[in-house]
Order: structure tokens, then sequence, then C-alpha cells
């Protein structure tokens, strides 16, 4: 999951941080697939990522 948000964003996050993990877990116990993930990551990805008010974040 982390992989694929830091190939979308061209970051560098950890999958291995504890707020990272925290949050992907929060939204798997929430009933959220990790396809549902990827398509948030995806979508959102695509409206923000050359938004300059979005950069910031």
């Amino acid at each position: 999951m982390v992989e694929h948000l830091n190939r979308k964003t061209g970051k560098n996050f950890s999958h291995t941080t504890k707020s990272t993990t925290a949050k992907i877990n929060a939204r798997l116990a929430e009933g959220f697939t990790l396809d549902d993930l990827k398509k948030v990551i995806d979508i959102k990805t695509s409206e923000w990522l050359n938004d300059a008010d979005m950069q910031n974040i």
C-alpha cells in the first residue's frame, strides 16, 4: 500500500512508521479493502498532485 502511495506521489513514506500503519489499519478496520485504498490514492493524486494549494499539506 505504501509502495503504491510512494509511486503515485514521488514521495518516500515509510511502511514501518507507526502513524502510517495506524492510518492504514484504521481504514481496514472500518471495512475498506486494499483495493479501496489504492483507488482513493489514484483518484486523489490525480486531483491534487499538480494543485499548488495541496502541495504543502
